[in-house]
This record gives structure tokens, C-alpha cells and sequence, in this order.
């Protein structure tokens, strides 16, 4: 099921080209505290996923857009705005904010050779925040790109070929900045919006999700740039 789209717009919520938000999803300026839990992802899919690995050690991977510093930056400024107008929540670590391209989830090996390169580097410009009520989740967004896209398509059309199962869900571009997002009343989001920032994109990233007792960690474990690709010495991809 897809999450739907809700974009911060003047004085109230709505839902992007889907008509008025309904008083069960959203409050006047937030989240409604009655939200209905969100399915996981990949549901029995996951569970089925790991007998199939067996008795593999499995990581939990996805490939994504490593933030620029600067870029970055930005996105940790607008985390302290929303902080400042009393939203609360899960907010992500600067350190782990990303854009994410596919979702692979488990698997037991090093995919970064599967990625494709970017043929011609790009910008990307951040532009707005919004929400998926359904997965919890406050985004900061980013202006829309074709190159962007074609290289989300690029991304999941060499997994497929690979035989690297990954979430099907179609591509929405978004950087989580808070789970869990609660607003105040009196907060108007719409008033918040991210200082103009760009960034160059050059290379794919393939990342490792962890949790650690300090909480979820994304690391970035290989790299494509070019026609050249790193990678931290994991096990190659296993074959088909």
C-alpha cells in the first residue's frame, strides 16, 4: 500500500493531489495521537526472505544518496526549526540521513558491484518538508529531477537483473528527518521551510542498517562513482 502524500501548504495540511486531509489522519497542525500501527515492510515477505537465506548471516541493506556536508548541514538546521516549534519524535541522527533509492532489506552480501554509475553528475535541490501518515514519518523533499529518477529506475532495474529482491513501492524521494512526529497545536509548519541548499550527485551508495544500543545506525559499506566502486571487504553478492 502506498503512503499517501501529505505536503505542508500555508495555513493547514492537505494531501498532495488526493483532496482535503481526513480529521482521522490529521489534527489541525499534526498527527492525530489515533494513528492505526503501520504495517512493517515486507511483512511475512521478510520472514520468508530469511528461510530462504538460511543458515547465511544476513545484513539489512539499502542503496541511497549520501548527503553532500553542506547539504547535510541544511538538513540538520531544519531538524533544529522543528525542534525549536515543539515537534517531537524519533529524530534521525545528521549522521544518518540519506536519500534512499531502493530498499533491498536482507541479504547476505556486497551488491555495490551490481549498482550502476552515474553517467552524468547532477543537482539536486531541497525544497520542502511533508509527511506519510501511514509510515509515521516527517521528510524534508527535494526539487523534482528526471536524472534523479532515471537513476532510481537505473538502481532497481540492475538489483532485478541481479536477482536482488528490493521494495517494489515506486520511488518518492524524500530524506527522513523525524519518526514518530508529533505537533503542537500552535505549531505552523508552514512557516518552516529548508534554507536553500544543493548538492552534486556523482555516486550510488550501498548502506548497512544496524541497531546498536544507541540505536538504528546507517553505514555506508560500498561506494559506485564512475566506473570504479568500493566496497568494505564484504562477501560478494551470492549468485542466482
Amino acid at each position: 500500500m502506498d503512503d499517501r502524500v501529505i505536503q505542508i501548504d500555508r495555513d493547514t495540511w492537505r494531501r498532495e493531489d488526493h483532496g482535503a486531509a481526513t480529521d482521522d489522519i490529521l489534527t489541525r497542525y499534526g498527527f492525530c495521537k489515533s494513528f492505526r500501527t503501520a504495517r512493517s515492510l515486507g511483512g511475512n515477505s521478510r520472514l520468508a526472505r530469511r528461510r530462504r537465506l538460511g543458515e547465511r548471516s544476513a545484513m539489512r541493506l539499502f542503496v541511497a544518496l549520501q548527503p553532500s556536508p553542506a547539504f547535510r548541514e541544511a538538513l540538520a538546521g531544519l531538524q533544529e526549526r522543528l525542534r525549536a516549534a515543539g515537534v517531537e519524535g524519533r529524530y534521525l541522527a545528521p549522521a544518518n540521513l540519506h536519500l534512499t533509492l531502493a530498499f533491498i532489506g536482507e541479504w547476505p552480501g556486497d551488491v555495490t558491484a551490481c549498482l550502476p554509475a552515474v553517467e552524468a553528475p547532477f543537482p539536486i535541490t531541497l525544497s520542502r518538508i511533508g509527511v506519510f501518515p501511514r509510515a509515521k514519518v516527517l521528510w524534508a523533499g527535494v526539487q523534482p529531477s528526471a536524472a534523479l529518477d532515471g537513476l532510481a529506475a537505473r538502481v532497481r532495474q540492475r538489483l532485478r537483473a541481479a536477482g536482488i529482491p528490493f521494495d517494489p513501492q515506486e520511488f518518492n524521494p524524500h530524506i527522513t528527518l523525524i519518526r514518530k512526529p508529533l505537533l503542537p497545536d500552535e505549531a505552523l509548519l508552514s512557516d518552516i521551510r529548508p534554507q536553500p541548499a544543493v548538492m552534486t550527485v556523482d555516486e550510488v551508495c550501498l548502506y548497512r542498517s544496524e541497531r546498536r544500543e544507541s540505536g538504528m545506525a546507517y553505514t555506508v559499506i560500498g561506494r559506485k562513482k564512475g566506473t570504479a566502486y568500493e566496497s568494505g571487504g564484504l562477501p560478494a553478492v551470492p549468485g542466482k
